[in-house]
């Protein structure tokens, strides 16, 4: 059985979902990644974002290939949108787009094994 203060804090997540849940349908990743199309379109160099980070333009390189293959941190990620002068966004978004659908689902396969 759910508390108050777990039905609010569902209740406030189901909020900032609903905010961020149409931007999630459309957002497509570049098939490079996130750093290396705004480094492109933004017209910044490897030795130049390299020297915003104080990194070698190797290192912006490495950090583009290991986003495009899901390997780098989020905190390289937050780094190099510092360094681009952005903010970095994370979520986890219910495939559904709401908690209290994900809860109710798994309420449901519960109650079907027992």
């Amino acid at each position: 059985m759910k508390t108050d203060k777990q039905n609010l804090m569902i209740q406030q997540l189901d909020k900032r979902f609903a905010h961020i849940q149409s931007v999630s349908n459309s957002l497509v990743v570049p098939p490079n990644g996130w750093i290396n199309a705004l480094r492109k379109t933004l017209n910044i160099s490897l030795k130049q974002l390299g020297k915003k980070l104080n990194v070698s333009s190797q290192n912006i390189n490495q950090f583009e290939q290991r986003e495009k293959d899901g390997s780098i941190s989020l905190q390289k990620l937050k780094d190099v949108a510092e360094a681009l002068d952005m903010n970095f966004v994370y979520a986890f978004i219910p495939k559904d787009g709401s908690l209290v659908k994900l809860i109710e689902k798994h309420a449901y396969k519960l109650a079907e094994e027992i």
